[in-house]
């Protein structure tokens, strides 16, 4: 009898686990619709918790990572850092990937020589994001996911994902100073990466909105933070100055290749 019982109780509670795995599958796929190219996860981690730095231990293969949002927040930074860089493999074997809206929105391959991450975006609390890991190897990383929020500061804006091509372009009122990073471009380009490919990451787009009716004369300005990481260029000129012409009502949409950057549009 206490055989039998026991039986039952271990069927009962191998049930409950596959029914919690198939729910949890099935609330992705209701976040990653068919066309995002995913991979089937061989883990699903619980959600990363807001304001904590968590250390994890990421398995060889495909690793989800849900991310705590908040419902008054839509904006969010997230730091990934090597607890052991020198444990990190020559090659890009490890690559991080951002879920927002059941799109891509951003991500990057970490290696002994280039091993963080750090990324600001946007993601609507409603529609959940995930933090998706592919990895060739066992390693482990220490993650922090932070909610940002301006309130009191004006006239800031801070470049957030995605802005990665014209169709994103985010959105700079005129005498508005645009803070950011582009740290998805690799800081070393790793052994087995495209070179090509990677070069053409890291190019982050935004609009000028010109709402008067008269044009204006405007300046922009670009300040590298970083000495070894300067802007190379404002749209397609090799320049960190230019002066436009806005005609009335216009948009104007730009891009900025570059490692740091810090932008101001004055008008």
């Amino acid at each position: 009898m206490k055989a039998s019982h026991r039986l039952k109780a271990l069927r009962r509670a191998t049930i409950g686990l596959l029914a919690c795995w198939a729910v949890a599958l099935m609330i992705f796929a209701v976040r990653l619709p068919a066309e995002t190219p995913l991979k089937s996860p061989d883990r699903i981690f619980k959600p990363l918790r807001l304001d904590k730095t968590v250390p994890l231990a990421i398995p060889a293969g495909v690793t989800y990572i849900p991310l705590q949002l908040r419902d008054d927040v839509n904006l969010y930074s997230l730091t990934v850092s090597a607890t052991d860089a020198r444990l990190l493999p020559n090659a890009a074997q490890v690559t991080f990937a951002i879920i927002a809206d059941g799109k891509l929105i951003a991500q990057k391959s970490l290696h002994l020589a280039d091993p963080d991450w750090y990324c600001v975006f946007r993601a609507d609390p409603k529609k959940g994001a995930m933090l998706v890991v592919e990895s060739k190897v066992a390693t482990s990383f220490r993650l922090t996911l932070l909610p940002l929020k301006l309130s009191g500061v004006s006239g800031v804006i801070v470049e957030a994902e995605p802005n990665d091509d014209w169709q994103h372009a985010q959105p700079v009122p005129l005498g508005a100073t645009v803070i950011g990073t582009a740290d998805d471009r690799p800081y070393f380009i790793a052994p087995d990466m495209d070179e090509g490919k990677a070069l053409q990451t890291g190019v982050d787009w935004f609009k000028v909105e010109q709402p008067d009716e008269a044009s204006k004369l405007v300046h922009f300005n670009l300040t590298s933070l970083t000495a070894m990481c300067l802007p190379t260029s404002l749209s397609t000129p090799s320049t960190r100055k230019a002066n436009w012409w806005l005609t009335p009502k216009a948009t104007t949409p730009f891009q900025v290749p570059t490692k740091r950057k810090s932008v101001r549009p004055c008008g």
